[in-house]
Formats: structure tokens, sequence, C-alpha cells
């Protein structure tokens, strides 16, 4: 269920609590939302940055601790989330010119990554900036047609989820095939390409027919590849099968 739909629910059904989720959590009294933690925010920043990144598992905690101050209006939220993901959808395929000055100065440290290559989606998240710091002034300049960039690409708009660790296997097993997909992801956003590869190929040891295994493992090895890392081999279309695997099958009996 997403984070949006959750906390309508949690609305109408009056809880009074904590929601935990990856890097943030929310508290609520009565149904009424009246505080947000979040990587590093607070406040109505974080429940709005919360709603455009947030995926995976959300715990609701129950409890009788007294919560006080202004509560912040679920309903304003969503609709301010709603906007800004259009706004940011509008930009985040766009590649800043490099060498130009910043539409505004809170995207100074994104505009100093620029290298006429990468789209805006993928130096914010290189940067570590924030979505509700950076999307306004960047849709503005976008309707001022004040926006130095050129060109359009295909952004990965998954590399800004902040998602929650899958929950363990029951037997307690590192190697499980769900944790190794969802760190070998988080250490490709990281580019250590070779120990996501690693996970990766103990993935498809648990299910070798895997798709979504195969598919991040082709991804991470072009991505090594086109970055140059030392090392990496270049993409190949699937990983390599073993030796039964690739066997033909005995011709059938005749009949």
């Amino acid at each position: 269920m997403a984070l949006a739909s959750l906390l309508q629910l949690v609305q109408i059904e009056g809880f009074h609590g904590r929601m935990r989720f990856a890097a943030g959590a929310l508290g609520f009294a009565a149904g009424r939302l009246v505080e947000a933690r979040f990587l590093d925010l607070s406040g109505r920043e974080a429940a709005l940055e919360a709603l455009l990144r947030a995926r995976g598992r959300f715990s609701l905690v129950p409890d009788t601790a007294e919560r006080e101050g202004p509560a912040l209006s679920i309903q304003h939220l969503i609709l301010d989330a709603v906007a800004l993901t259009d706004e940011w959808h509008r930009v985040a395929g766009l590649v800043p010119c490099p060498q130009t000055p910043p539409p505004a100065p809170v995207l100074r440290a994104v505009w100093m990554q620029a290298d006429g290559v990468q789209p805006l989606a993928a130096l914010v998240a290189r940067t570590g900036a924030f979505l509700v710091h950076v999307v306004p002034p960047l849709a503005d300049a976008l309707r001022g047609d004040a926006l130095p960039c050129r060109g359009r690409t295909d952004p990965d708009l998954a590399a800004l989820e902040v998602r929650a660790e899958p929950a363990p296997a029951a037997d307690g097993d590192e190697d499980a095939f769900d944790a190794c997909v969802f760190r070998a992801r988080r250490l490709a956003r990281q580019r250590r390409f070779s120990e996501a590869e690693v996970l990766l190929r103990r993935a498809l040891a648990q299910r070798p027919d895997s798709p979504i295994a195969r598919q991040n493992l082709r991804r991470i090895r072009a991505m090594a590849h086109q970055t140059g890392f030392p090392g990496t081999e270049p993409p190949c279309p699937e990983p390599n099968r073993s030796p039964e695997s690739s066997r033909p099958s005995p011709p059938a009996p005749p009949t």
C-alpha cells in the first residue's frame, strides 16, 4: 500500500502511535499527524519528502504517548505531493548544460555535477538533494524559460526511492534472494558494482531463471562498463549458465 493511502486510512481510523519506515517515522495523535521525520528533515518537509520517496514496509506501532503540536493536514500534504511529483516528472529527464550558472542558489550543488550527459534525476540522487528543496525552483525556471538544459533522456526515477530492507528470512539467512537483490541495488547506487554483481549471482544461484535478478545483473554490468570502473566486464545479455543447463537436451526416445 502506498504511503498516501495508508495515511488516509490512519486518519479515518483515528490511529494513535507511530508509523515507522526506512529512514523515517511519523507520529499520530488520534488520527492527526503531529510529528514527522525523514532522512535529515523534520516537520512538514519530512512528511512531504516521505510521500515522494519512501517505499517498502510501513509498520504501525500503537502507543499511549502524549503528542502535542499543530497537526499537519494529511489531505493538503497528499495534494502537494501529487503536484510535486508531476513537476518532477517534467524536469527529471532534462540534462543540465555544464559550466552554466544554476537557476537558483539551492541548485548550486546539483549544477556543479553537470557534465552534459547525466539527467537531473541522476544528479539529484548523487548530491543527496531533497526533492522538496530542488523541484519547486526547477519547475519555476522551466516555466520561465530560464532552465539551462539541453536534450532529454530517460531518467532512473527509482534511484531516489528510499526503500525499507526486506524482512529477513525465517532462518535468518543473509543470502535470501530478496535481501541479495535489495542490497545489490543499494550497492549499485553507491557505484560498488563488483560487490553488487556478487550479490546478484548469489540470488541467481537460488533462482537461476529469475528475470528480476537477470535484468538487474545486466543493468549493473552495463552501468559499470559505461562508467569505466576498473575490473568490470562489458555487459552481456545473459549471465553464464552452468554446463548442465547449456548442454543440449538429449533426443526423445523413438516411439
